[in-house]
């Protein structure tokens, strides 16, 4: 949540109205009041709080739920992705007639064991659900109002962009995917652990069977 990041991210947008949510989920260190300082800056962001944090889709699903506008998106703030691609995807979104704009990651300075899990992830996700679009987890991820307004997401963890996803298919909305690099982390570390990979696989197995 650098101030470099929304600084450029608003300067990008700064021919658009716009606002900037930054969901603090469950935050036990110095977030809170670095985003409250940076809220008081800049007039574009809005702060949810969210006391105990109940999983990564949850506090995506609380952020979309505190939007307004008439395209609304989600994005990390661990500035792997820079703020002018993110501004590129939201301006798509607002110049274009899709229902969804997502991002997808052609270039990767993750780490080759990261590509290589993405990688086996993306083609079992395309044959267990027939989606062509290729990685299903990049971010930003755009929605027009309209079409954000038909999903029914559920999904509390990290598996509410799989989620997406598949409820944009089933739906038939439109998707356009815009090309980004993804940069190595600066600071702290990835999240994604084995039980991660095993949580998104047992998702993926329970959503195919439930839904059909």
């Amino acid at each position: 949540m650098a101030r470099n990041l929304i600084s450029t991210f608003t300067d990008e947008l700064s021919d658009h109205p716009f606002e900037l949510i930054l969901v603090l989920n469950g935050s036990l260190d110095q977030t809170p009041a670095l985003a409250g300082a940076l809220a008081l800056e800049f007039p574009q962001i809005k702060l949810v709080h969210i006391p105990v944090n109940h999983g990564y889709g949850a506090g995506i699903q609380a952020g979309l739920q505190a939007a307004n506008g008439r395209v609304i998106g989600y994005t990390d703030a661990d500035e792997q992705i820079s703020a002018h691609e993110s501004a590129t995807v939201f301006l798509a979104a607002l110049s274009g007639n899709y229902d969804l704009v997502k991002a997808v990651r052609k270039t990767r300075e993750d780490g080759l064991s990261r590509l290589l899990i993405t990688t086996v992830y993306n083609v079992l996700f395309r044959l267990m659900f027939n989606i062509n679009g290729t990685d299903v987890n990049a971010k930003p991820k755009v929605f027009r109002r309209s079409a954000l307004e038909q999903l029914e997401l559920n999904a509390q963890d990290w598996f509410i962009d799989a989620e997406v996803m598949i409820q944009c298919k089933r739906l038939g909305l439109s998707v356009k995917e815009i090309p980004i690099n993804f940069k190595a982390r600066k600071k702290g570390s990835s999240n994604v652990r084995l039980s991660t990979i095993l949580e998104f696989l047992e998702n993926m197995w329970k959503y195919r069977n439930e839904k059909h």
